[in-house]
């Protein structure tokens, strides 16, 4: 019989919210871990403990202690967290990493952080992303374990894709194919559930909100009023497409933000949300020049009120049998379909793999 020739290099240890607290490893005093707000805040190894001191999003600087001895070191990072230089007392230590995240075990051995401002593993050299939920392997580009909401909710189709495929310009801080995006220095996120590792299955009953005070801005596009966590917003209505990007269809022409700021009144709304395939980066820049938070599509986006039905709806707000003219009631929806279930597969027209985005300036 074999001996056995398994050899444990480090124990983990997680809290009853399924964060990594702790690891052991071997030969080596226990690392004891401590969040604020589901991030890393303190490190403890034996006597040494490391603080990281950051505002929001941005990190700042690392704070050492050991017996009576304090360092600290200043950081400076990109838009998606990720430390690029460390400052200490006498000169700049930078770091450099691939695409996806690896860099060389010498690389910045002052920074607890790195890539997307996520602690590696001392031990594998993995980012275990979601607080220990998932392994990403930064050397094989894709995470060890599938993703607990694939294949049929928002972790997709490929289990142990890492971002999609695209490291450079979307990042994962749960391990749940969180998709983050940066445009103009704008942060934008998905809207996944990221508190909690419950599958977020596809929805069978799409929000929904009224219309009010209709407008036609051109042939295929209008905006109407409607109410969003008890502020007022106003929609936009058009259609988008890749070959215009930062653009929407009214009439013959294309109107950017400035022609939308140019013809509507967005400072009499608390929010404003874009209605159109490919809005994103028109989204971006009107939160960008308005100040005000804006929603709006990834890729195709379907809706029941689509140009035809509003000119519909548009013309009854017209009608002279309509006491309230020009505040017609109906409900708007943005619609998302199961693609598995071969009752909706008989609506062609309807998009499932949409993603929106939410813009804070």
């Amino acid at each position: 019989m074999l001996p056995n020739r398994e050899t444990l290099l480090c124990r983990y240890h997680y809290d009853p919210l399924d964060r990594l607290v702790g690891c052991t490893p071997s030969a080596q005093a226990v690392t004891r871990r401590f969040y604020l707000k589901d991030r890393l805040a303190t490190e403890i190894q034996g006597a040494v403990q490391r603080s990281i001191m950051q505002h929001d999003d941005l990190l700042l600087a690392q704070q050492q202690r050991q017996n009576r001895a304090v360092e600290a070191h200043l950081f400076a990072t990109d838009q998606q967290r990720s430390v690029l230089n460390v400052l200490d007392a006498t000169r700049l230590n930078p770091l450099a990493y691939s695409p996806y995240g690896h860099r060389p075990a010498e690389n910045g051995l002052l920074s607890l952080l790195g890539f997307n401002g996520e602690r590696p593993d001392p031990v594998t050299g993995c980012y275990l992303l979601g607080n220990g939920y998932r392994a990403f392997n930064p050397v094989l580009m894709r995470f060890n374990s599938p993703d607990s909401w694939s294949p049929f909710g928002e972790g997709g189709l490929n289990a142990y894709a890492y971002c999609e495929g695209d490291p450079i310009n979307h990042d994962d801080q749960t391990g749940h194919m969180l998709r983050v995006k940066s445009y103009f220095g704008i942060k934008t996120s998905t809207t996944q559930n990221t508190k909690n590792h419950a599958p977020a299955l596809p929805e069978k009953k799409p929000s929904h909100s009224q219309m009010r005070n209709i407008s036609k801005l051109g042939e295929g596009a209008y905006s109407f009023e409607s109410i969003h966590k008890g502020g007022s917003r106003i929609n936009i209505s058009a259609h988008g497409s890749k070959k215009h990007p930062g653009k929407i269809k009214v009439g013959e022409a294309l109107w950017g933000a400035d022609e939308i700021i140019n013809n509507l009144s967005l400072d009499n709304f608390d929010s404003i949300r874009v209605l159109a395939c490919y809005s994103d980066e028109l989204g971006a820049t009107l939160a960008m020049k308005t100040g005000k938070p804006v929603k709006a599509y990834i890729g195709p986006v379907t809706t029941t009120h689509g140009p035809t039905v509003m000119m519909e709806v548009f013309k009854k707000t017209r009608s002279s049998h309509l006491p309230d003219m020009g505040k017609y009631n109906s409900d708007f929806r943005v619609t998302k379909v199961n693609p598995f279930d071969p009752e909706k597969q008989k609506t062609e027209h309807l998009e499932f793999n949409y993603h929106s985005v939410r813009f804070k300036p």
